[in-house]
């Protein structure tokens, strides 16, 4: 109670099916994709191994981020068994609304000034 999911999909699906293709929804913009809110993952590889992707430990840049190389495999590279989600407090008040614009180029435009309003 009380914490959003940052991507928030809005077609309902796993959180699994999110992470194993980098998922993202209608609150990217602000929360980022599924790949920059998952923490770490328990990936059944190939051969049959178990391995976790990220521990606590004291040095925080060892090796390959291996979290982020498995989120976006589609489970090529191992199948996804247990995942940590970074959460959000919710908002106090969402609004949404809609924007017609005259071509593509003038939406990113606005996309790009909102964000560096933001």
């Amino acid at each position: 109670r009380g914490l959003l999911l940052g991507p928030d999909p809005a077609s309902n699906p796993s959180v699994g099916g999110m992470a194993a293709t980098s998922g993202s929804g209608l609150s990217t913009l602000k929360y980022g994709t599924s790949r920059e809110n998952l923490v770490s993952l328990q990936v059944v590889l190939p051969n049959g191994d178990v391995m976790e992707t990220k521990r606590r430990v004291r040095k925080s840049s060892a090796g390959y981020d291996l979290t982020q190389l498995f989120a976006g495999s589609e489970g090529t590279l191992g199948i996804i068994t247990e995942l940590t989600w970074r959460v959000h407090a919710l908002p106090q008040r969402r609004v949404g609304s809609l924007m017609a614009f005259p071509d593509v180029r003038s939406a990113a435009q606005c996309v790009v000034q909102f964000r560096h309003a933001v």
